[in-house]
């Protein structure tokens, strides 16, 4: 499933509260891990002129993922983003009403 569990719903809230406590200049992005991936609530500010190919790319080295291993985005827990979109074109879409961006995560493949 791609919604989070209690405990980590209290997480991400902890989380905003401390983020949104310090003015920023990039974009908001929330990232929740699912599925069979560490769950570590992390909100990061990121340059306005990623793409979401990069952004794959250092959540797998986050997560010490091997090369050929496949990381499964979502936002807004439907839309499956491609790499060559730019984060702020999605931020744009998909921002929730704390300015967030919220951008789920798995290695498990999305349909069964």
């Amino acid at each position: 499933s791609l919604i989070p569990d209690t405990m980590a719903e209290l997480d991400i809230k902890e989380s905003v509260n401390e983020f949104t406590a310090t003015p920023r200049e990039g974009i908001q992005v929330m990232f929740i891990a699912v599925g069979d991936l560490q769950s570590i609530p992390m909100t990061k500010d990121i340059k306005k002129d990623k793409m979401m190919g990069q952004v794959a790319s250092w959540l797998k080295k986050e997560h010490k993922l091997d090369k050929g291993e496949t990381l499964n985005l979502f936002i807004s827990d439907s839309y499956i983003p491609r790499p060559n979109q730019s984060l702020f074109d999605l931020h744009q879409k998909h921002t929730n009403s704390d300015g967030f961006m919220i951008l789920k995560y798995s290695t498990q493949e999305p349909y069964g």
